[in-house]
């Protein structure tokens, strides 16, 4: 570590540092779920259980587009970040599948039958592969650095959270106990949408993580560069034209 890079972790961190801060960050990511909760609950009030679990309703298109934005933070973080990049990119494919998966049904009214795996699954898969085997003699050393991020580990928790609790509550025995089917119907909608938007805004936040450890690592590049330059004129001998002595 160089002696800039101490001293700037020696230095108290100003109010605009802790505002944009990971904790920081995280409050603000409260916030806006705390806000999303009286959102869908006063569309619920207003409309009725149709505005959560209705196919193709405010509830689901807000989730394509939460997992399109994350989708696009991921992979514009992989375009910025030197390192990761086959670990990212990976993890953008991989949310921009699962918008197209929310929309399947918007792909077969237009094309054709799972329309969406073809067109947009093969492609992403075919770019995460390509990004994987370009990466492959540093994937694994820089996917141990990437898991130990703010972002990937956001990414983990709502992605498990998407492929568990909210695949167990798209079964249909889970909620047999509801005698009408009608009821069991619409409560099985709603409560779905619901866990998968906050799924969703969950990966949503991860992207918005990516984009700050991509503007954080070109900032410590930069730091760095600095330093070494600094060093570098600190070091250089002087030009001035010095004749060396002649001994008698």
């Amino acid at each position: 570590m160089t002696e800039s890079r101490a001293l700037e972790l020696s230095v108290q961190p100003s109010i605009a540092d802790v505002l944009v801060s990971f904790p920081a960050r995280l409050a603000c990511y409260a916030v806006i779920a705390f806000a999303l909760v009286q959102v869908l609950f006063i569309g619920l009030l207003a409309r009725g259980t149709s505005f959560i679990g209705a196919e193709n309703g405010p509830v689901e298109m807000a989730q394509v587009y939460l997992a399109l934005f994350a989708s696009a933070c991921l992979f514009y973080a992989a375009y910025r970040c030197r390192r990761g990049r086959a670990g990212l990119i990976t993890c953008a494919a991989m949310v921009g599948y699962a918008a197209a998966r929310e929309s399947d049904s918007i792909f077969e009214t237009l094309l054709f039958d799972d329309a969406y795996k073809y067109l947009v699954g093969l492609p992403l898969f075919l770019v995460a592969v390509t990004a994987l085997l370009i990466d492959r003699r540093r994937v694994v050393r820089e996917a141990m650095w990437l898991v130990r991020q703010p972002a990937i580990t956001l990414f983990a928790l709502g992605g498990i959270y998407l492929c568990t609790f909210c695949q167990v509550l798209d079964r249909p025995d889970m909620w047999t106990s509801i005698s009408s089917l009608e009821e069991r119907t619409q409560t099985k909608a709603m409560v779905e949408e619901f866990a998968e938007l906050f799924a969703y805004a969950i990966l949503a936040f991860a992207g918005i993580e990516a984009l700050a450890m991509a503007h954080r690592l070109d900032s410590d590049v930069e730091s760095d560069s600095r330093a070494i330059a600094r060093d570098n004129d600190e070091t250089e001998e002087p030009r001035d034209d010095v004749r060396p002595r002649i001994a008698a």
